[in-house]
């Protein structure tokens, strides 16, 4: 039997005990541990969690925000006289590379965003932490794409699409969690 937790966008976060290791919890939430016997993983989904978290916090979190929501897990009562094996923190690294614009020639340099530096230095900073281990995947640059707020805009007044509705369209690749969830300690 295993125990999986999961973050849910509409409640706490909850522990329930089922007999197979589903890749989501209700409603969609994303499982962020698995316990096997008295050891158990903390699982976080690097996206997901900094997602929540700058909604809960209105600012993109910090290391010591990711370590509070995590001792928040820990002081469940459903994990008295467990043990901790560590905390995985899945994430992409941000793109670092510069991005122009097929339509005039702007040269975004996605590196040197505010975003990426503040990525960077959660993935850096966690890293650093006892009991935690970074694991990344890779981030790639498919082109442009028409944004979200061109898309309703030309939706409501039909126009040509310019450079500035476009956006880049940067997606994440290699991370697979049911490797990681199926593992007995």
């Amino acid at each position: 039997m295993s125990f999986l937790w999961w973050l849910d966008s509409n409640r706490p976060a909850a522990l329930v005990a089922d007999q197979s290791v589903p890749s989501r919890g209700p409603r969609g939430g994303r499982i962020i541990f698995s316990l096997v016997s008295d050891r158990f993983a903390v699982l976080l989904d690097g996206g997901f969690v900094t997602k929540k978290l700058s909604e809960k916090l209105g600012h993109y979190p910090a290391v010591s925000d990711v370590e509070l929501e995590c001792q928040r897990i820990l002081s469940h009562s459903a994990l008295t006289g467990c043990s901790l094996l560590r905390f995985y923190f899945y994430d992409a690294p941000p793109f670092q590379k510069t991005a122009i614009n097929p339509l005039d020639g702007f040269r975004l340099d996605l590196g040197r965003s505010q975003l990426a530096r503040e990525a960077q230095s959660l993935q850096e900073g966690l890293e650093m932490l006892p009991n935690f281990a970074v694991r990344r995947g890779q981030t790639i640059f498919h082109g442009w794409k028409l944004g979200r707020a061109a898309i309703s805009s030309i939706q409501r007044s039909p126009r040509a699409p310019v450079a500035r509705d476009f956006v880049p369209d940067i997606k994440q690749k290699g991370l697979i969690f049911a490797s990681v969830l199926t593992l007995r300690f």
